[in-house]
Formats: C-alpha cells, sequence, structure tokens
C-alpha cells in the first residue's frame, strides 16, 4: 500500500489559515531558554481568533514569564474601617483614646490600645492630645498571601491649639474690617 501526501495551497482568507506569530512582546534574553525555542509558532492570525470563537490574542504556550521582584511590587492594604483617635491617657504599658469613625462620623467611641502596637518610629509621638489614624483591613503581599491587619500611624503634624485658632480668627477679623466687610 503506498500513500501519496499532498498538499493544497494555503488560503489567506480561510479562517483556518496558519501564518508565523510575531510575539506582542519583547522576551528579554535572560529570559530564553531551549523550552521555548520548542515552541511552535503557527497559529490562527488574531483576527481570525475572533471568528473562531476566541477573545484574547493567540500567545504562545511554554513562553516563561518573570516574576516580580521585590522592588517592583509593592504590598497592598484594603482599608474595612477608619477612625481618627486621639490620645487621652498614656501609661507604661497602654494608652487610651477618644476615636472617631470616619465612616460614620457621628459615632465616637473610647479604647485602648497596647504600646507594643505602635510603630517603633511613632513611639515618641503618644502623649495626650496626639492624633493618630487606626486602620483595620486586608494586606495581600505581592505574592498573593493575604492577611488581616491593624495599622496605627501617629499624626506628625501638631494640632491647632486655642492659641493659634484665636490668632487666625483675630487676623480674620482685622482683614474683614479693612476690606469695609
Amino acid at each position: 500500500m503506498t500513500t501519496t501526501n499532498t498538499t493544497r495551497p494555503l488560503d489567506i482568507n480561510s479562517p483556518y489559515s496558519e501564518m508565523a506569530v510575531t510575539p506582542a512582546f519583547d522576551i528579554p534574553p535572560q529570559a530564553r531558554s531551549p523550552v521555548s525555542a520548542n515552541v511552535s509558532t503557527t497559529a490562527p492570525r488574531n483576527d481570525q481568533m475572533t471568528a473562531l470563537g476566541h477573545d484574547r490574542p493567540y500567545l504562545p504556550v511554554g513562553l516563561p514569564v518573570p516574576l516580580p521582584t521585590h522592588t517592583e511590587a509593592q504590598p497592598l492594604f484594603t482599608a474595612l474601617q477608619k477612625w481618627q483617635g486621639t490620645v487621652s491617657q498614656v501609661t507604661d504599658s497602654t494608652f487610651s483614646a477618644v476615636l472617631l469613625d470616619l465612616l460614620e462620623p457621628s459615632v465616637e467611641e473610647v479604647a485602648e490600645f497596647d504600646l507594643e502596637e505602635v510603630s517603633r518610629g511613632d513611639l515618641d509621638l503618644i502623649a495626650p492630645g496626639a492624633v493618630f489614624y487606626w486602620s483595620i483591613g486586608y494586606r495581600t503581599e505581592p505574592s498573593g498571601e493575604r492577611s488581616r491587619s491593624s495599622v496605627l500611624v501617629f499624626r506628625r503634624l501638631p494640632a491647632w491649639s486655642e492659641k493659634d485658632l484665636q490668632r487666625a480668627t483675630d487676623n480674620a477679623k482685622e482683614l474683614r474690617n479693612n476690606f469695609g466687610w
């Protein structure tokens, strides 16, 4: 029995025609491997993929994808609840604060925090009257790992004192009088 191998001419208008695929992105030399050299480079044209029912352009399988480095990817924090707090009392191991719910401003609460929950750089800022922000939410690492997190951040700018507010009010009154309002 003899088999004859016949070839048909390539019909470019056919949705099943094949052509060489040009990568949609540059592959860095360090990412090239013998595996990617053995990948087939023929596939339907990208404009034909939609006609075949595919909604994405063709990308060859088997190409290595470089992972992000630590300098490129940063953890993401998604807040579920936020408060603004004002320190009311400080002890050797804890501090108490009045909290204003930033999502429901009419709600005011009192809470006590361990000093161990505060970052070392913020410990010197803890004093009665100090303002801080407390957020509870999810921290998502670049690897995709997700954990529940509580974050306390103290405000670095000084709060307005009564003297500062009185001075601003006096200046505003003087300007108003100068303009004759």
